[in-house]
């Protein structure tokens, strides 16, 4: 499990020096794991750890809550996720009114140098950042450049000829496309959730079930799916699942 700090006053008493990524990476698919390799690289030749920093909720939550999109990949399962792509270190800031109102340079002089230690800061083409997503690449190089932070922007990974995205992904899976959703996400797609009490059906079946309270995500369409069940700690198992 990734070491998860959850505000900037731990991440400054924690870090000293650093190679951040940033972003909400919704879906951990096959372009946040090349951010991901990538930034792992520069902070094995820098020799300090490989951190990820992003915000919950993802700031579409904070600022249409009634509009947000259906999540892929909500925490904790998206920090375990950082951790098997190898990340060393999460920083989870709460995004609220203190860190939407930050300016680029103040993102860039206070969060990333002074309380993140970055040395280097990789992210991908389409990054924004501060107030009014005001910051883009350009900014966070020319802002880092003064304070001996340097920059790697990613191109997009594509697929089928388009950047994979994280709408693309949840697309599919609102289609029940699970293939597409695998092949962009890197693995199959997984809704996590707890085991409930249900109408205990399954005795009259004569093999084992189990009902299942989904966490809020993006959830295929009503049907029956060839699955694997995976219980935290167990083993795996095959399995047959009904949506709906």
């Amino acid at each position: 499990m990734t070491n998860i700090l959850r505000s900037r006053q731990q991440a400054a008493r924690r870090l000293q020096s650093s190679v951040v990524t940033i972003g909400n990476f919704d879906g951990m698919h096959i372009g946040h794991q090349a951010i991901f390799r990538r930034a792992i690289d520069e902070a094995h030749r820098l020799d300090v750890p490989a951190v990820a920093l992003t915000f919950e909720p993802h700031p579409q939550a904070f600022f249409r809550p009634d509009d947000a999109p259906p999540r892929l990949s909500p925490p904790p399962f998206k920090f375990d996720l950082m951790s098997h792509y190898g990340i060393d270190l999460v920083v989870a800031l709460t995004f609220d009114e203190s860190i939407a109102g930050l300016e680029p340079q103040q993102f860039v002089g206070d969060v990333l140098v002074d309380e993140l230690g970055a040395r280097h800061v990789v992210v991908g083409r389409d990054f924004r950042f501060g107030k009014k997503r005001a910051g883009d690449t350009d900014a966070l190089r020319e802002l880092g450049e003064p304070l001996g932070l340097s920059c790697t922007v990613e191109q997009f990974v594509q697929w089928q000829g388009k950047p994979v995205s994280s709408t693309r992904i949840r697309d599919a899976v609102s289609e029940g496309s699970m293939d597409a959703a695998a092949s962009m996400l890197g693995r199959a797609y997984r809704l996590v959730g707890t085991v409930v009490r249900g109408e205990q059906r399954g005795r009259q079946l004569g093999f084992p079930t189990a009902n299942m309270e989904v966490v809020p995500m993006a959830l295929p369409p009503k049907g029956v799916y060839i699955t694997t069940l995976a219980p935290a700690g167990g083993d795996h198992w095959r399995a047959i699942t009904n949506v709906g």
